[in-house]
């Protein structure tokens, strides 16, 4: 992977705060760090680890085995990996990624820090059997609580942390409910405001966003909230009404699809730009009126659906909902390529709103009942779960930003 050049003596106030709490002789065994977009935490993290790694080594402490947890092995590699890297250069020692059955990062040449994924409750059975000196874990609240409580579990030593960064998240998650009300748990927090360094123009788009929306609750003021509201609230910066270039080559772009209980439903036409990816038109069908749009009660086979979506858009790769079979089928008989989304929906809805938040994902003013369904598609304010209606076009939204632009370990934002 490439690496990006870090400044360790340009630290935000929060990268400042972790690197004090290893070494100031406090009694704690796991650093928690809850924080808003731009605080820095995960490559405060990253240099943790390092510069653990290579301490305990310095002093002949542990065993030169670490570990890193989070939602998936590509999901870490992908949110640390270049900060890995470039911490231990910074630190005049090497790193590199070392595939193969079981994927680590090789510190100093010796030293170890394995990889596992701990997005499910399959998770723990992977880490089952690893003495490790020091574990970090990345969007903890992403992660099974099994999975974390068996990285737990695998701290052998006295000299042993663990350090975990997260936004915040719901009241009743298990890590703020069970694990942040351990004893030997230390809690760093940090203002969005914390951080100089940011980017004035990315803050000012953060800034438009709805604040009494949960997402800006979470994330912005660090507010342990219930999920409630639209769950896709569409800005009016994210609506645009230029049309992708003519000249592009065809075929392009993307066609994601989502299907219900009759079959398909609805199809989103996505095609490259150059700040990421407009959603430029829209296929829709379905079985009743609701919401001020019509929908049709007729129903239609998969390969007519298929015909009509083909015969409307010329794409170069097709993202179907993980349960429309039929349709990722007739795409490969016709030669499309196919990709299959993960269909984590919590996960989904996060990192769809944070490409919607950061401008890499906009909605063309045409896709009218897309735009009418995020205007009607709510959290059940009970339960914080959505609720199963107008959610067939905004579906086909999560599936293609999973599909085109996989998470990069964090989600919501950042």
């Amino acid at each position: 992977m490439t690496t990006t050049s870090i400044d360790l003596f340009n630290a935000t106030p929060l990268q400042r705060r972790m690197m004090h709490s290893l070494y100031d002789g406090s009694d704690w065994h796991t650093l928690a760090t809850v924080a808003p977009v731009g605080q820095g935490k995960t490559l405060g993290m990253a240099l943790s680890l390092v510069d653990i790694a290579l301490r305990h080594k310095a002093l002949g402490l542990g065993n030169r085995q670490h570990l890193a947890l989070g939602f998936s092995v590509g999901a870490i590699r992908r949110n640390m990996e270049s900060y890995v890297l470039d911490c231990a250069e910074e630190l005049g020692s090497s790193a590199k990624y070392v595939g193969g059955d079981r994927p680590h990062w090789l510190i100093d040449g010796d030293i170890r820090c394995w990889i596992y994924g701990g997005g499910n409750q399959a998770s723990h059975r992977l880490i089952r059997g690893a003495s490790v000196d020091s574990a970090v874990v990345d969007e903890v609240t992403l992660v099974d609580q099994v999975a974390y409580d068996t990285a737990q579990n695998r701290l052998r030593y006295d000299c042993s942390r663990t350090i975990s960064t997260c936004n915040a998240d719901s009241p009743d998650h298990w890590f703020r409910a069970d694990v942040m009300e351990r004893e030997g748990i230390r809690l760093l927090e940090a203002d969005f405001y914390d951080n100089q360094h940011f980017p004035d123009a990315r803050r000012k788009v953060l800034e438009q966003a709805d604040p009494n929306s949960y997402l800006y609750r979470r994330n912005i003021l660090n507010e342990w909230c219930p999920a409630e509201g639209l769950v896709f609230p569409l800005a009016p910066w994210m609506i645009v009404d230029e049309d992708p270039q003519p000249e592009m080559a065809k075929p392009m772009g993307w066609v994601s699809v989502d299907a219900g209980p009759g079959g398909t439903t609805a199809a989103l036409l996505i095609v490259p730009t150059d700040y990421g990816g407009l959603i430029a038109d829209e296929y829709y069908w379905q079985t009743q009126q609701e919401g001020g749009f019509r929908e049709t009660k007729v129903p239609v086979d998969d390969a007519t659906h298929f015909k009509n979506i083909t015969d409307k858009w010329t794409a170069a790769t097709m993202i179907p909902d993980p349960s429309a079979v039929n349709i990722r089928i007739l795409a490969q008989q016709h030669g499309i390529l196919t990709k299959t989304p993960d269909n984590d929906v919590d996960k989904g809805i996060r990192h769809t709103n944070h490409l919607l938040q950061r401008g890499i994902l906009k909605v063309h003013q045409r896709c009218r009942v897309l735009r009418m369904a995020c205007a009607s598609y709510q959290y059940n304010p009970v339960t914080g779960n959505p609720v199963k209606r107008f959610d067939h076009a905004p579906d086909a939204m999560r599936y293609a930003a999973m599909g085109i632009w996989p998470p990069i370990g964090g989600y919501g934002f950042g």
